[in-house]
């Protein structure tokens, strides 16, 4: 019995198509990396652009306490912030 159809994917559309999926695999790692880059200066931005329109509230100080063979604590000055009903702040 023969086949009456012999239609089938030829060497070169195999080929083809390989080419195309080792390109997309190529592409993508550096399209993740320009996303990222472009991620953290639209972050950068954003901070820049926050802190340029807070008020400083006042000299704070944040007290971290760590437990290591007994109670310790750390005092660190920091600048605090307010700006439309955030708070934040940075070390001095």
């Amino acid at each position: 019995m023969k086949l009456k159809d012999k239609r089938g994917e030829t060497l070169l559309e195999v080929l083809v198509g390989l080419l195309i999926i080792v390109l997309v695999m190529i592409m993508l790692p550096s399209a993740i990396t320009i996303a990222a880059k472009f991620n953290k200066q639209a972050k950068d931005k954003d901070t820049s652009t926050m802190m340029q329109r807070a008020t400083l509230i006042s000299d704070a100080k944040i007290t971290v306490s760590y437990t290591f063979n007994g109670n310790n604590s750390v005092a660190i000055p920091v600048n605090a912030y307010e700006s439309e009903g955030y708070y934040f702040y940075d070390f001095k």
